[in-house]
Protein backbone atom coordinates (compact mmCIF):
# COMPACT_ATOMS: atom_id res chain seq x y z
CA UNK A 1 0.00 0.00 0.00
CA UNK A 2 0.91 3.26 -0.84
CA UNK A 3 -0.59 5.31 2.13
CA UNK A 4 0.36 3.10 4.94
CA UNK A 5 1.01 6.09 7.33
CA UNK A 6 -1.17 6.35 10.49
CA UNK A 7 -2.28 9.57 11.72
CA UNK A 8 -0.55 10.98 15.41
CA UNK A 9 -2.88 11.89 17.91
CA UNK A 10 -5.82 11.05 16.11
CA UNK A 11 -8.72 11.14 18.52
CA UNK A 12 -6.83 14.90 19.73
CA UNK A 13 -7.02 16.14 16.59
CA UNK A 14 -10.77 14.78 16.03
CA UNK A 15 -11.70 16.00 19.73
CA UNK A 16 -10.18 19.69 19.01
CA UNK A 17 -10.67 20.09 15.40
CA UNK A 18 -14.31 19.43 14.72
CA UNK A 19 -16.71 21.84 16.30
CA UNK A 20 -19.42 20.65 14.32
CA UNK A 21 -20.29 17.87 12.20
CA UNK A 22 -21.86 19.87 9.37
CA UNK A 23 -18.35 22.73 9.45
CA UNK A 24 -16.32 23.81 6.83
CA UNK A 25 -12.62 22.18 7.54
CA UNK A 26 -8.83 22.56 5.95
CA UNK A 27 -6.26 20.14 6.15
CA UNK A 28 -3.28 22.16 5.23
CA UNK A 29 -0.26 19.78 5.14
CA UNK A 30 -2.66 16.54 3.83
CA UNK A 31 0.16 14.58 3.21
CA UNK A 32 -0.67 10.96 2.88
CA UNK A 33 -4.46 11.72 3.84
CA UNK A 34 -3.61 9.80 7.30
CA UNK A 35 -5.37 12.83 9.64
CA UNK A 36 -7.94 13.89 5.90
CA UNK A 37 -9.33 10.13 6.27
CA UNK A 38 -10.29 9.90 9.71
CA UNK A 39 -11.72 14.22 9.59
CA UNK A 40 -14.12 13.43 6.47
CA UNK A 41 -15.29 10.25 7.94
CA UNK A 42 -15.96 12.23 11.23
CA UNK A 43 -18.00 15.17 9.34
CA UNK A 44 -21.40 14.56 7.97
CA UNK A 45 -22.70 14.54 4.57
CA UNK A 46 -22.92 18.44 5.18
CA UNK A 47 -19.78 18.96 5.94
CA UNK A 48 -16.89 19.61 3.64
CA UNK A 49 -13.00 19.32 4.10
CA UNK A 50 -10.49 20.72 2.15
CA UNK A 51 -7.12 19.19 1.40
CA UNK A 52 -3.89 21.11 1.05
CA UNK A 53 -0.40 19.98 -0.20
CA UNK A 54 2.67 21.62 -1.70
CA UNK A 55 3.95 18.43 -2.66
CA UNK A 56 1.95 16.99 -6.17
CA UNK A 57 2.68 13.36 -5.12
CA UNK A 58 1.05 13.97 -1.54
CA UNK A 59 -2.16 14.84 -3.61
CA UNK A 60 -1.95 11.99 -5.86
CA UNK A 61 -1.30 9.34 -3.53
CA UNK A 62 -3.93 11.01 -0.65
CA UNK A 63 -6.71 11.63 -3.44
CA UNK A 64 -6.45 7.71 -3.56
CA UNK A 65 -6.77 7.16 -0.05
CA UNK A 66 -9.57 9.87 0.27
CA UNK A 67 -11.74 8.85 -2.55
CA UNK A 68 -14.28 7.03 -0.66
CA UNK A 69 -15.33 10.16 0.47
CA UNK A 70 -17.03 11.93 -1.93
CA UNK A 71 -17.83 14.98 -3.01
CA UNK A 72 -17.32 15.57 1.11
CA UNK A 73 -13.63 16.01 0.23
CA UNK A 74 -11.78 18.27 -2.38
CA UNK A 75 -8.15 18.51 -3.12
CA UNK A 76 -5.71 21.54 -4.22
CA UNK A 77 -1.91 21.33 -4.91
CA UNK A 78 -1.55 24.76 -2.52
CA UNK A 79 0.96 26.39 0.21
CA UNK A 80 -1.21 26.43 3.54
CA UNK A 81 -0.02 30.02 3.84
CA UNK A 82 -1.98 30.61 1.14
CA UNK A 83 -4.95 29.54 2.47
CA UNK A 84 -7.22 32.27 1.87
CA UNK A 85 -6.64 32.40 -1.76
CA UNK A 86 -7.81 28.82 -2.40
CA UNK A 87 -11.12 29.58 -0.01
CA UNK A 88 -11.67 32.38 -2.29
CA UNK A 89 -11.15 30.86 -5.43
CA UNK A 90 -13.40 27.42 -4.15
CA UNK A 91 -15.82 29.98 -3.43
CA UNK A 92 -15.97 29.15 0.72
CA UNK A 93 -15.91 31.92 3.21
CA UNK A 94 -14.79 31.55 6.64
CA UNK A 95 -14.08 27.75 8.22
CA UNK A 96 -14.53 26.24 11.37
CA UNK A 97 -11.45 24.58 11.66
CA UNK A 98 -7.80 24.54 10.01
CA UNK A 99 -5.33 21.31 11.14
CA UNK A 100 -1.54 21.86 10.24
CA UNK A 101 0.48 19.05 10.38
CA UNK A 102 4.25 20.38 10.33
CA UNK A 103 7.17 19.30 9.39
CA UNK A 104 8.19 16.17 7.07
CA UNK A 105 6.36 13.06 5.99
CA UNK A 106 7.57 9.24 6.19
CA UNK A 107 6.44 9.22 2.88
CA UNK A 108 9.07 12.09 1.58
CA UNK A 109 11.64 10.65 3.86
CA UNK A 110 11.70 7.57 2.55
CA UNK A 111 9.71 7.31 -0.84
CA UNK A 112 10.33 10.89 -2.93
CA UNK A 113 14.10 10.48 -3.99
CA UNK A 114 14.43 13.75 -3.08
CA UNK A 115 17.26 13.87 -0.46
CA UNK A 116 15.27 14.53 2.90
CA UNK A 117 17.04 10.92 4.30
CA UNK A 118 20.57 11.31 5.22
CA UNK A 119 20.64 7.49 5.04
CA UNK A 120 19.70 7.32 0.99
CA UNK A 121 22.78 8.87 -1.91
CA UNK A 122 19.68 10.88 -3.05
CA UNK A 123 19.76 14.27 -5.38
CA UNK A 124 20.37 16.74 -3.12
CA UNK A 125 16.59 18.78 -3.32
CA UNK A 126 14.77 18.87 -0.21
CA UNK A 127 11.70 20.65 -1.97
CA UNK A 128 8.32 20.07 -0.97
CA UNK A 129 7.20 22.01 -4.27
CA UNK A 130 8.90 20.06 -6.89
CA UNK A 131 8.14 23.35 -8.84
CA UNK A 132 9.78 25.67 -6.44
CA UNK A 133 13.19 27.41 -7.47
CA UNK A 134 15.78 27.02 -5.19
CA UNK A 135 17.07 23.47 -3.87
CA UNK A 136 19.41 22.40 -1.07
CA UNK A 137 21.88 22.11 -3.55
CA UNK A 138 21.79 25.48 -4.15
CA UNK A 139 22.26 26.62 -0.94
CA UNK A 140 24.77 24.31 0.09
CA UNK A 141 26.93 25.36 -2.78
CA UNK A 142 26.32 28.89 -2.97
CA UNK A 143 25.51 30.79 0.63
CA UNK A 144 28.35 32.18 1.97
CA UNK A 145 30.25 30.27 5.18
CA UNK A 146 28.67 32.89 7.20
CA UNK A 147 24.70 32.26 5.66
CA UNK A 148 25.45 28.61 6.34
CA UNK A 149 25.85 29.00 9.73
CA UNK A 150 22.99 31.40 10.34
CA UNK A 151 20.73 28.35 8.68
CA UNK A 152 22.54 25.72 10.87
CA UNK A 153 22.18 27.51 14.07
CA UNK A 154 19.02 29.35 13.62
CA UNK A 155 16.66 26.75 11.99
CA UNK A 156 18.61 23.72 13.87
CA UNK A 157 19.77 24.95 16.88
CA UNK A 158 23.14 23.02 15.28
CA UNK A 159 26.21 23.49 18.23
CA UNK A 160 28.81 22.79 15.38
CA UNK A 161 27.47 25.28 12.97
CA UNK A 162 30.48 27.09 12.12
CA UNK A 163 32.48 23.90 11.53
CA UNK A 164 30.06 22.63 9.56
CA UNK A 165 29.68 25.93 7.36
CA UNK A 166 33.55 26.29 7.06
CA UNK A 167 33.46 22.31 5.70
CA UNK A 168 31.02 22.73 3.17
CA UNK A 169 32.31 25.82 1.66
CA UNK A 170 35.85 24.10 1.91
CA UNK A 171 34.89 20.96 0.39
CA UNK A 172 32.77 22.59 -2.38
CA UNK A 173 36.11 24.25 -3.64
CA UNK A 174 36.87 20.81 -4.73
CA UNK A 175 33.54 19.27 -6.13
CA UNK A 176 29.93 20.92 -5.94
CA UNK A 177 28.20 18.69 -3.03
CA UNK A 178 25.27 16.97 -4.78
CA UNK A 179 23.91 14.62 -2.76
CA UNK A 180 22.51 13.68 0.45
CA UNK A 181 24.61 11.16 1.40
CA UNK A 182 27.94 13.18 0.51
CA UNK A 183 26.49 16.13 2.69
CA UNK A 184 25.99 13.41 5.83
CA UNK A 185 29.20 11.78 5.66
CA UNK A 186 31.00 15.68 5.58
CA UNK A 187 28.70 16.78 8.17
CA UNK A 188 29.71 13.27 10.10
CA UNK A 189 33.51 13.82 9.82
CA UNK A 190 33.34 17.58 11.30
CA UNK A 191 31.06 16.01 14.31
CA UNK A 192 33.39 13.36 15.12
CA UNK A 193 30.70 11.28 16.33
CA UNK A 194 30.06 7.83 14.98
CA UNK A 195 26.01 7.00 14.37
CA UNK A 196 24.72 4.30 16.27
CA UNK A 197 22.11 2.20 15.85
CA UNK A 198 19.31 4.10 17.78
CA UNK A 199 20.99 7.25 18.15
CA UNK A 200 20.38 10.64 16.66
CA UNK A 201 22.50 10.47 13.32
CA UNK A 202 25.12 13.85 13.20
CA UNK A 203 23.45 15.41 10.40
CA UNK A 204 20.22 15.53 11.80
CA UNK A 205 19.76 18.64 12.82
CA UNK A 206 21.61 19.98 9.31
CA UNK A 207 18.99 18.69 7.24
CA UNK A 208 16.41 19.59 9.06
CA UNK A 209 17.45 23.38 9.20
CA UNK A 210 18.56 23.28 5.19
CA UNK A 211 14.53 21.19 4.64
CA UNK A 212 12.92 24.23 6.64
CA UNK A 213 15.01 27.12 5.12
CA UNK A 214 14.23 25.35 1.17
CA UNK A 215 10.77 25.54 1.84
CA UNK A 216 10.62 28.76 4.14
CA UNK A 217 8.83 26.85 6.51
CA UNK A 218 9.19 29.59 9.17
CA UNK A 219 8.07 32.53 6.68
CA UNK A 220 4.86 30.24 5.67
CA UNK A 221 3.70 29.32 9.33
CA UNK A 222 4.20 33.06 10.09
CA UNK A 223 1.87 34.04 7.16
CA UNK A 224 -1.03 31.82 7.71
CA UNK A 225 -0.60 32.68 11.57
CA UNK A 226 -1.39 36.61 10.31
CA UNK A 227 -4.33 35.33 8.12
CA UNK A 228 -5.65 32.90 10.72
CA UNK A 229 -8.11 35.65 12.40
CA UNK A 230 -9.50 36.36 8.85
CA UNK A 231 -9.86 32.67 7.66
CA UNK A 232 -11.51 30.80 11.03
CA UNK A 233 -15.20 31.75 12.33
CA UNK A 234 -15.40 32.79 15.63
CA UNK A 235 -15.46 29.57 17.86
CA UNK A 236 -13.60 27.49 15.58
CA UNK A 237 -10.18 26.14 16.26
CA UNK A 238 -6.84 25.51 14.88
CA UNK A 239 -5.04 22.40 15.71
CA UNK A 240 -1.31 22.03 14.83
CA UNK A 241 1.09 19.25 15.41
CA UNK A 242 4.69 20.09 15.56
CA UNK A 243 7.88 17.77 16.56
CA UNK A 244 10.67 20.46 15.59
Amino acid sequence: MEYTHQPVQAEEVLQSLIVTPDGLYVDGTVGTGGHSEIIGKEISSKGRLICLDRDSEAIRVSSVRLAPLGSRVTLVKANYAKMDEVLQDLGFGQVNGVLLDLGISSHQIEISGRGFSFNRDEALDMRFDCDDQETACQLVNTLSSKDLKMILKGYGEEKKAGLIANAVVKERKKKAITSSLQLAKLIQSVVHRPHHSGGKHPATKSFQALRIAVNRELENLKEFFDKAPFIIQKGGHRVIISYN
